[in-house]
């Protein structure tokens, strides 16, 4: 069983006075994450060495898979955790740098 509730909840509207930090953040591949602040300043993380990374994991992952091997398959298991704890960590430094 699912219970959907809809909840309206009246706030007041936003001054921009009370919080001057405004800060607008893009997440993406190439860049994996731009930011904008309401001083005009721009900042880009660049996601290169992200990507030149999750390409080298799955070269290593076709070569596993085309072995089909009980062998492979274990190690295939291992690198996907490898590369899934790998991408945590950098979405979490990446989240805390913000």
């Amino acid at each position: 069983w699912f219970l959907h509730i809809g909840i309206t909840k009246e706030v007041s509207d936003f001054n921009s006075k009370d919080n001057p930090q405004i800060v607008g953040i893009d997440r993406g591949l190439r860049f994996l994450a731009t930011t904008f602040d309401s001083e005009g300043k721009t900042l880009f993380f660049d996601g290169q060495k992200v990507l030149r990374k999750r390409r080298k994991f799955l070269k290593v992952r076709r070569q596993l898979q085309s072995k089909n091997t009980t062998s492979a398959k274990r190690k295939l298991k291992q690198l996907a955790q490898r590369e899934n704890r790998w991408m945590t960590d950098v979405n979490h430094r990446l989240a805390k740098t913000l």
